[in-house]
């Protein structure tokens, strides 16, 4: 993964993980950012061993994704104070 693709921060309630991306970005001569998040779940493929991950939650981790959307939202919020 190279640096342009790397979060600047993530926050991991296990299984979940949410990652916080920024990127530069230019359009008429204006330089702006563009924040996105990916929220992602950690699950064991068949062998127990290996580590894969995937976008689809299960409806018992919706309490775990809420927590951290509220961690995402509050870390934006501070950090433009």
């Amino acid at each position: 993964m190279s640096d342009e693709n790397k979060p600047v921060k993530m926050f991991v309630a296990n299984p979940l993980r949410a990652s916080v991306f920024v990127k530069e970005n230019e359009k008429d001569g204006k330089k702006f950012e563009s924040k996105s998040i990916t929220i992602s779940r950690a699950y064991t493929k068949d062998d127990g061993k290996t580590f894969e991950y995937t976008n689809s939650l299960r409806t018992q981790d919706i309490a775990k994704a809420i927590i951290l959307l509220q961690e995402v939202q509050k870390y934006f919020v501070l950090k433009e104070e």
